[in-house]
């Protein structure tokens, strides 16, 4: 199709990015047919040059990515400095999609962090957060905070509930190194003190208080050694004995039989 220059430049113009604006696209079949051509046939026309211009651009993209993909692989060093830039890129990438995702949870939940749900009393919430980073730590914090809240509140149901559906993370060993029950003590000692501090609510719930006394923990204490080793000291094994002196005294104190 023979074009006047004004038009043929009009459309190179137009169409060099593969793709054409309807604003521009009505500009140009103006002129088109103010010089006498078919309109049907001229837009046929001018749809073939787009697609046209479109895979050129492929083209060309294509073409430009593969010669600098080779021109950094003419050189190690290259593409050490390629890697890092991408790795950055892909990092930068990964924090802004994780930050809208986290942006998201937080109005979804009400609240951005354990520490947050705790102070907002959304406990469940404060769980979905502690699934992540220092498990064991938060779910502590979270189960004291809402045993603490829902006594007060005397909503004492669900505060007995919150402290019988805990799950322990380690267990009693009855022989090991001097360490071996530290873990152990320190989470039983936790939970101990726990349920001791909301029997007094619970005096008048004989059922409950039983339960709570009997869910007391023993405390592993160190006794005979079983297994010397001459050449490290910190290296002997023990037998463990477990101390229940925790749960017999709460036991004398409300008149409690086993």
């Amino acid at each position: 199709m023979q074009l006047s220059e004004d038009l043929k430049g009009l459309v190179e113009s137009s169409i060099a990015d593969g793709k054409i604006s309807s604003k521009e696209r009505k500009v140009i079949l103006k002129r088109a047919l103010s010089e006498g051509h078919d309109q049907d046939e001229f837009e046929i026309y001018l749809d073939s040059l787009v697609q046209t211009a479109k895979s050129e651009n492929k083209t060309v993209r294509k073409n430009s990515l593969l010669s600098f993909i080779k021109w950094i692989g003419q050189k190690k060093r290259r593409v050490i400095i390629a890697f890092f830039i991408l790795s950055g890129i892909l990092q930068l990438v990964v924090s802004i999609s994780n930050a809208a995702y986290q942006d998201d949870i937080a109005s979804e939940r009400g609240c951005d962090s354990v520490d947050d749900c705790i102070t907002k009393y959304k406990f469940e919430e404060a769980r979905a957060y502690a699934e992540y980073g220092f498990v064991n730590k938060n779910l502590r914090t979270i189960i004291k905070s809402e045993v603490t809240y829902y006594t007060s509140q005397k909503e004492l149901d669900i505060a007995f509930r919150s402290i019988m559906e805990y799950t322990f993370q380690s267990g009693f060993e009855p022989q090991g190194r001097n360490y071996i029950n530290e873990s152990y003590n320190s989470e039983a000692q936790w939970y101990n003190s726990l349920v001791e501090n909301v029997l007094v609510d619970f005096e008048t719930d004989e059922t409950n208080l039983k339960k709570l006394i009997y869910s007391i923990k023993p405390i592993a204490k160190i006794g005979d050694s079983y297994k010397k080793d001459e050449d490290c000291i910190n290296c002997n094994e023990y037998k463990f004995e477990e101390d229940n002196s925790k749960k017999t005294e709460l036991m004398k104190r409300y008149n409690l039989k086993l």
